[in-house]
């Protein structure tokens, strides 16, 4: 079934080139199929198309990450988080990639971030992931 949705989105997006929903339906259907790889293509040309696409940013970002993408991805959620800087998600993802780095002091930055914007949202499953997250930053490393 989902071969047959990306066939569908493909056609589509032949039929409608300069239509961004359809690229980033294309590369939502290709995520789901784990083409990670077709799926950053997809919502890369979503982006050409509408460049403010928050759905199609956090999506390429996402996709970047899934292939250790690690700096691509962490682009693509800075440049989210420029357009919508109250992303919860953004925050958490962009804090746990910046943890990986080693670089603890930004990687708090966002993940207290997260935490305000998804207590204030009333978003209990992230604001403690985001708890979750700091707790082990800050905890001494054994």
């Amino acid at each position: 079934k989902m071969d047959d949705a990306i066939q569908h989105f493909r056609r589509a997006t032949d039929l409608q080139p300069g239509e961004p929903m359809g690229y980033t339906n294309l590369g939502s259907a290709l995520s789901l199929k784990s083409d990670f790889a077709g799926a950053a293509e997809a919502f890369s040309r979503a982006l050409e198309l509408e460049p403010k696409s928050t759905l199609a940013l956090f999506n390429l970002a996402h996709s970047l990450e899934v292939q250790n993408r690690t700096g691509e991805a962490m682009d693509a959620y800075e440049r989210l988080l420029r357009i919508t800087p109250g992303d919860a998600e953004a925050h958490l993802k962009l804090g746990m990639l910046l943890a990986e780095q080693a670089k603890k002091h930004e990687a708090l930055m966002h993940l207290e971030s997260a935490y305000e914007q998804a207590r204030a949202a009333k978003n209990t499953a992230l604001s403690e992931e985001a708890r979750k997250q700091i707790k082990k930053l800050k905890s001494p490393v054994e």
